[in-house]
This record gives C-alpha cells, structure tokens and sequence, in this order.
C-alpha cells in the first residue's frame, strides 16, 4: 500500500521589484544616519561617486538656510536649489541684504554685480524654481528683489 499524495505546495509569490528610492528618501536615510552617529554635527551634503562623474547634493534641513561658499547650492527653509554662477552672484547678493535687516536690492545693481549684459534679472531665472511663485526670490517691486522667508 503506498502512501496517499503530499498536497502540492503552492508556489512562492514573485518578488515584486522595488520602486527606487526617490531623492528625499535618500537624503533622509543619509540624515538619519549621520545623525545618529554625529549629533552634534549637521549633515550639509552627501556624495554620490559614479565610475564617470561625481554629484554633490546639499541637504536641506527643515526650517533652516544654509549655502555653499560660492551660492552655487543653497538651502532655503528646506528647499534646495543650484544655480549658474552668474545666478549664483545674485542670490549671494540678495542674501547679504537679506542678513544686512535690508532686503529689497534694485535687479540693475544685482545685473552688475553679477557681471550680466542681461537686461532683466527675470530672464537669467527664466524657469528657475527659484523665482516661481513660493520660491526663494520674490519681486517685490518694479525691478527690485529679495529673498523670500516661508509665510509664518
């Protein structure tokens, strides 16, 4: 007499590929790590080394400002943005008056300094995340600019 048949197992579900991490959650997993092994030191960026190039991504921190020496990469009250050096120039600019207690800088000035022909300071922004609505620079007047703090 022979033993009755084992009942078939059923089939392991298939692996479902993971959706890749986005952006943010890398920099929040990168936060987290390096606050818990350095607390008492922020983390200002992560670098990201490929066998052809090389990135380096500032990390914004909630509520806060920060900026690259050059202001090629800031953070604005957790938005990250780059910039051209020519748009670098003036947001360098727009921050000294904004930490002078003088915000508001005329665009000719802010062309100069930066060394544009440009006639408009809206054209060398032209798409820039930056100058959209809710960015980091507002205009505030004919031809006249500052560095936008969030609403309260």
């Amino acid at each position: 007499m022979s033993a009755p048949p084992l009942p078939a197992t059923p089939a392991a579900p298939e692996p479902q590929p993971q959706p890749a991490p986005t952006l943010d959650a890398l920099l929040a997993y990168n936060r987290e790590v390096a606050r818990a092994l350095y607390p008492s030191r922020p983390l200002l960026s992560v670098i990201l080394v490929f066998q052809d190039a090389q990135m380096n991504l500032l990390v914004p921190e909630a509520g806060g400002t920060s900026h690259s020496p050059d202001f090629k990469s800031v953070n604005w009250f957790g938005s990250a943005y780059t910039f051209t050096p020519t748009q670098a120039a003036i947001v360098g600019a727009l921050w000294a008056a904004w930490e002078s207690g003088s915000p508001d800088v005329g665009g000719e000035y802010l062309l100069a300094v930066a060394g544009s022909n440009s006639k408009k300071l809206a054209d060398l922004f032209k798409g820039h995340p930056a100058m959209a609505p809710g960015g980091m620079i507002s205009h505030v007047g004919r031809a006249v600019y500052r560095l936008a703090e969030p609403a309260e």
